[in-house]
This record gives structure tokens, C-alpha cells and sequence, in this order.
């Protein structure tokens, strides 16, 4: 009888050692940040000036165009900061860029954040049809 208590003991012990060994290689591969196939996927940002749309891999935008201290990401094309997030203007239904936000504005509490971006929206207009894209 005893020596089936400790054949169970040491089957219980290695398992839960296999248990430990299994949660801490799923942990520490998703504490580095998103997997593989995240970064992989296409993005698509427009160039402020030319209005030109670039699509490149989500790794790629986070790396290699990587935004400057502006937020603006780099243009693949031409290597400046231009790029930046697209919206769809509501009036004319054409990729525009997104209504820019000055980096002054990000230091504000949350009230007068959320007042100046607002502001930032309303008197922003689309490049092709001249009117608020919001």
C-alpha cells in the first residue's frame, strides 16, 4: 500500500512541476510585448503632404518609421516625419489625414485635453472638399 502512495506522490509532483514549467513559458513569451503575428499585419497611414497613403507592417511603423517627438511617423518614401493616422472624411468620403492635435496638448490635465482636441476637431477641414470631415 505504501509504496502506491508514493508512486502517486512523486506522478502528483512531477505534474505539477510540468504545470509550473508550461505557465512560466506562456508568461514569459507574452510579457515581451505583442506576438509575432501582430506585428506582422499591414497598417496604412497618409502623408500630411502629398496625401499619399503608405501601408507597411504594424512592426514596421512601431520600429523602422517609428514616430518622432511630434507623433508623426516617418514616410517610407521620402524619410520625413509626415505620416500620420487616416480618417475618412465624413462629407466627401475620401482617406484624409486626422485633424492634428499640437504635443502641448497631450500635457494637459484630462478636462482641457479633451476641450482642446475637440477644438482641434472642429476647426480642422478636409484638403479636398474644404468642409469639417467630422
Amino acid at each position: 500500500m505504501e509504496s502506491k502512495n508514493i508512486i502517486v506522490v512523486v506522478v502528483l509532483i512531477a505534474v505539477i512541476i510540468a504545470a509550473a514549467i508550461v505557465i512560466q513559458r506562456r508568461m514569459s513569451s507574452s510579457a515581451g510585448g505583442p506576438p509575432a503575428w501582430v506585428l506582422q499585419q499591414p497598417m496604412s497611414k497618409i502623408d500630411m503632404k502629398t496625401l499619399e497613403v503608405s501601408t507597411a507592417a504594424q512592426g514596421d511603423w512601431a520600429g523602422k518609421y517609428a514616430p518622432d517627438a511630434s507623433g508623426h511617423f516617418k514616410s517610407p518614401k521620402t524619410g520625413e516625419y509626415t505620416m500620420t493616422d487616416i480618417i475618412i472624411c465624413s462629407a466627401c468620403g475620401k482617406h484624409i489625414p486626422s485633424a492634428p492635435i499640437p504635443p502641448e496638448v497631450m500635457k494637459m490635465d484630462r478636462m482641457q485635453r479633451n476641450e482642446a482636441t475637440q477644438k482641434a476637431c472642429q476647426d480642422y477641414v478636409c484638403p479636398y472638399c474644404k468642409k469639417n470631415p467630422y
